[in-house]
């Protein structure tokens, strides 16, 4: 039977994904409130909490591979804590190996009292300290470029398009502090852009993880 031509039509779906990202954010919250300043402000626009979400998966990644390359037995009695408290993926090398390195330097530099045996590290926990990288991340390349004003979204862009690998979102990383990069002005030495990413990641010796990791800059492990 034909259409009546006075039926009314009926209304056209639009697909919209905003429920679904309300929906992620919330339970990235659950997970982590660090997450809530900058990641899941209602104030921020979709797409950019898109690029901070996709970034945080990325350096999660980086978490799993560290802790399948990290000795089992040692993982599981002293290494756990020392990687969730300053296994931050920032410094000299490859973000994975950053991860391994601040680990076991944490762990020899500050030992736990007692040793607690586990069989597996919280999803809340892991997260927590990749986000906490990520601020630390952010923080180093402002700080880096002050000068130039850098924003927190420009670093968030510079370090999605290389993987979070601050060897390539900074040229001039493992080079003198007076050589400047054709992209990429620095007005800070990279012990000041460590020391405002130790704060900004809440690593629990800031002053000592500075000079750690300038140490680890001079040698280029």
């Amino acid at each position: 039977m034909p259409c009546s031509r006075n039926h009314p039509s009926q209304p056209t779906s639009v697909f919209s994904l905003e429920k679904s990202w309300e929906l992620a954010s919330a339970r990235l919250l659950d997970l982590s409130p660090d997450l809530s300043p900058i990641v899941l402000e209602k104030k921020v626009f979709l797409e950019r909490a898109a690029v901070w979400r996709m970034l945080l998966t990325t350096i999660h990644g980086y978490y799993l591979q560290a802790l399948a390359r990290l000795p089992k037995d040692k993982l599981q009695s002293h290494y756990h804590h020392s990687l969730l408290q300053a296994g931050h993926c920032y410094g000299p090398l490859d973000p994975v190996g950053n991860i391994i390195l601040n680990t076991i330097w944490y762990n020899r530099a500050y030992p736990p009292a007692k040793n607690v045996e586990i069989s597996a590290i919280s999803t809340r926990g892991l997260l927590r300290i990749a986000v906490r990288s990520l601020y630390g991340l952010v923080s180093f390349l402002c700080t880096r470029c002050a000068a130039t004003h850098l924003t927190p979204d420009e670093a968030i862009r510079r370090l999605q398009a290389v993987g979070a690998d601050l060897r390539l979102a900074d040229p001039n990383l493992l080079v003198d502090d007076d050589n400047n990069d054709d992209d990429m002005v620095v007005s800070a030495t990279v012990e000041q852009a460590y020391t405002a990413a130790a704060a900004a990641a809440r690593h629990p010796e800031p002053h000592d993880q500075n000079t750690s990791s300038s140490q680890k800059q001079r040698s280029r492990f």
